[in-house]
C-alpha cells in the first residue's frame, strides 16, 4: 500500500496539524493513570494466538494473575517476556497465571501477527500470548509504558503494577508475585494500608469506570461525581474526573480539572496521576513555572510514569530549557516509543531550538503514527 504524500508549507503548520489531530483523536480515558492498587480491573475478553478466549473472569479462578503488556517494537519487551516465562514456570504450580498481552497496533494484520509469532518462537514462550485489537484490555487495565505489568489477585484487584524494565523492576516483580502467592512475608512497611474508600463510593466509582469503557462519558461523569461526594477523603474519583475534564476543549472544564486535581493532591500528595494531571492543567492555563514544579515531583515519585516524564519535558521546553527537555523526551520515548503526542511535543521543542531537520522527521513520524501508516 502506498503511503500518503504529506505536503506542508512550514514546520509550524505540521505541528499545528499534529496537535489538532491529537485533540480530535484522543482515546477514551483509561490507563495506569486511573487504575491503582486496590481497585478491580475492568472485565476484558482476549483471544490467544491459537484462538482460545481469556477473560478477567477466568483469571479470577486462580490466586494470582500477571498480565505483561508488550510489543515487538519495544526493545525492553524481550527481557520482560523472558522473565514472565520464568515466573510462569516457577510458580504455575502454585496457581500463578501469566498472560502476555501484545499491544502491537490497534489493528493486527498479517504482518503484525507474523512478527508476534516470530518473537514467541524465538523466545520459546509457552505462556499464553494474546492480542489486544483496539487496545481494549490495555485501555481497561491502563498502559502508559511498554512493557508494563499488572499483578491481580483472585478478585481481579490490582495489587502491584510496574512499567519499563530494570533490575529493580525484576526484583520487585518476583517479590510481589511471591508475596501474593503466600511464598514470602511482605516487608513490614508494605503492610500499612492507605485510605479505604466508602462502600457506596467504590460502587459508584467502579460503575463509572464501566460506563467510561463503554464510551458513555456523561453517565460516567455523573457516577464519578457521586463517588466523590460519597467519600470526601478519597482522591481516585477526583483524579479520574480531572482527566475527563482535560479531554474537553473548554476553559471552564480546564478550570474545573485544575480544581479537581488540586483536591486530589491535597488528599493524596503522592498521587502521581493527580500531580501529573494538575501539571498538565496548569501548562494549558499558561502557569508554566508552577506546572514545572509539580511535574518534577511526579517524575521523581515515579520515573517510569510516561505522562509525568513527557509532561515535565514539555514544561522544561516552555521554560526555554530545551537541552534538558530533549533528554526527558528521549526517556519518555524509551518507555513508549510509539507515543505520537510525545513525538510531536519533541518536534516543537526541536523547532524552537532551531533544529529544523530533526523536527521535520519527528512531525512526519507523529503524523504517520496517527494515520496508522507507520
Amino acid at each position: 500500500m502506498m503511503r500518503p504524500i504529506i505536503r506542508v508549507r512550514s514546520l509550524a503548520a505540521v505541528g499545528l496539524s499534529v496537535v489538532s489531530f491529537l485533540a480530535a483523536a484522543a482515546p477514551a480515558v483509561a490507563s495506569f493513570k486511573y487504575l491503582k492498587p486496590g481497585l478491580e480491573a475492568g472485565e476484558f475478553s482476549l483471544r490467544t494466538l491459537d484462538d482460545r478466549e481469556i477473560t478477567l473472569a477466568s483469571l479470577k479462578k486462580s490466586p494470582a494473575a500477571l498480565l505483561v503488556f508488550w510489543a515487538t517494537w519495544s526493545p525492553n519487551s524481550e527481557p520482560a517476556l523472558r522473565e514472565a516465562q520464568v515466573l510462569g514456570s516457577l510458580h504455575g504450580g502454585a496457581g500463578l497465571q501469566v498472560i502476555a498481552v501484545n499491544v502491537e497496533r490497534q489493528e493486527i494484520g498479517l504482518r503484525e501477527r507474523a512478527l508476534i509469532e516470530k518473537t514467541v518462537g524465538d523466545l520459546g514462550l509457552t505462556i499464553p500470548v494474546v492480542v489486544d485489537p483496539g487496545f481494549a484490555a490495555s485501555s481497561s487495565i491502563g498502559v502508559v509504558a511498554n512493557p508494563s505489568f499488572a499483578l491481580l489477585d483472585a478478585r481481579g484487584v490490582l495489587v502491584w503494577d510496574g512499567a519499563g524494565w530494570s533490575r529493580t523492576t525484576q526484583r520487585a516483580l518476583h517479590e510481589q508475585v511471591e508475596i501474593l502467592l503466600g511464598l514470602r512475608q511482605p516487608p513490614a512497611a508494605l503492610t500499612a494500608k492507605g485510605h479505604a474508600p466508602a462502600h457506596k463510593a467504590l460502587l459508584s466509582f467502579n460503575l463509572g469506570r464501566t460506563f467510561l469503557r463503554q464510551g458513555n462519558q456523561a453517565r460516567a461523569q455523573a457516577l464519578l461525581e457521586a463517588a466523590a461526594e460519597a467519600d470526601p477523603l478519597w482522591s481516585a474519583p477526583r483524579t479520574l474526573l480531572g482527566h475527563l475534564m482535560l479531554q474537553k476543549d473548554d476553559s471552564r472544564d480546564l478550570a474545573q480539572a485544575e480544581a479537581l486535581f488540586r483536591a486530589a493532591v491535597a488528599l493524596d500528595p503522592a498521587d502521581v496521576s493527580a500531580l501529573t494531571g494538575l501539571g498538565e492543567a496548569l501548562l494549558r492555563a499558561g502557569k508554566v513555572d508552577e506546572a514545572a514544579v509539580l511535574l518534577e515531583k511526579a517524575h521523581q515519585l515515579d520515573p517510569t510514569f510516561t505522562p509525568a516524564v513527557s509532561g515535565r519535558a514539555r514544561a522544561l521546553a516552555r521554560q526555554g530549557r530545551t537541552d534538558e527537555a530533549l533528554t526527558l523526551f528521549a526517556a519518555a520515548l524509551d518507555l513508549n516509543p510509539r507515543d505520537a503526542a510525545v513525538i510531536a511535543a519533541r518536534a516543537e521543542c526541536r523547532e524552537t531550538q532551531g533544529n529544523l531537520a530533526d523536527a521535520s522527521v519527528d512531525y512526519r513520524r507523529a503524523v504517520e503514527l496517527l494515520l496508522g501508516t507507520r
